[in-house]
């Protein structure tokens, strides 16, 4: 199979399956086409094995299909982080803090828990959770989050947490919508810029020695902590 640097290397020509996407391949996967797919014919999130298919472009849309691949070593043999912003916003923070001995924290909220009585709940088991992994034998413990509604209630726990996540949080303080639902033209910043800060916040999390979460099916945290043996490998650091 051809490797490809951008879809502008796809020959005019070329058969597209499904058909659809022949005229579509740089359009974004709207929830109005979502909403279409049977009427497109798309089979959105299943790959059907018994149709045989001679298209030069297979599209394969994953939506609703979170299946893990189980072999996390596969990354670190294949995978690096070369882009420097990243690398460059993780060296600085594990200035004065060594996170290899951190307790990181993720604190998911705005598209999950609208009830505010349930987030402080979870907040609040979370911050018990922390004291029984040594919160209060002198580990150091740094959140990300994408919620500043939930930061404020972590605070009053701990005070002295060190919060990364400064984009996510300034454009969570006017909306109460998860980021990724807000559209570009109403960010404060690009979207480049709020990629760059999520992959920051995540391989910060991979770095930590122990890693809580508000939410226990969190993508985020469960990957963080998957990747935490490799990290130093996918950074370029081992």
């Amino acid at each position: 199979m051809p490797v490809l640097d951008s879809l502008d290397d796809i020959p005019a020509d070329a058969t597209v399956y499904p058909p659809y996407w022949k005229d579509h391949l740089k359009e974004p996967l709207t929830q109005e086409v979502v909403n279409k797919q049977k009427e497109l014919n798309l089979n959105i999130g299943t790959l059907n094995t018994k149709i045989k298919v001679d298209e030069d472009v297979l599209v394969f849309s994953s939506i609703g299909n979170r299946t893990l691949f189980n072999d996390s070593g596969f990354f670190s043999n294949v995978f690096r982080v070369i882009n420097p912003l990243i690398l460059d916003n993780l060296s600085n923070r594990q200035k004065g803090l060594n996170l290899s001995k951190t307790i990181g924290i993720h604190i998911r909220g705005t598209d999950r828990l609208r009830n505010s009585v349930k987030r402080d709940q979870g907040i609040q088991y979370m911050a018990m959770n922390a004291m029984m992994n040594g919160s209060f034998s002198g580990k150091a413990m740094v959140v990300v989050s994408d919620d500043s509604g939930s930061i404020e209630v972590w605070k009053r726990f701990y005070p002295l947490t060190t919060v990364f996540s400064k984009l996510s949080l300034k454009t969570t303080s006017a909306s109460r919508t998860g980021i990724h639902t807000i559209k570009k033209e109403d960010l404060p910043v690009s979207k480049d810029e709020m990629n760059v800060e999520m992959l920051t916040d995540f391989f910060t999390l991979a770095f930590c020695e122990r890693i809580l979460t508000t939410c226990k099916d969190s993508r985020f945290a469960q990957e963080a902590r998957r990747l935490h043996p490799q990290v130093n490998i996918i950074l370029g650091n081992g």
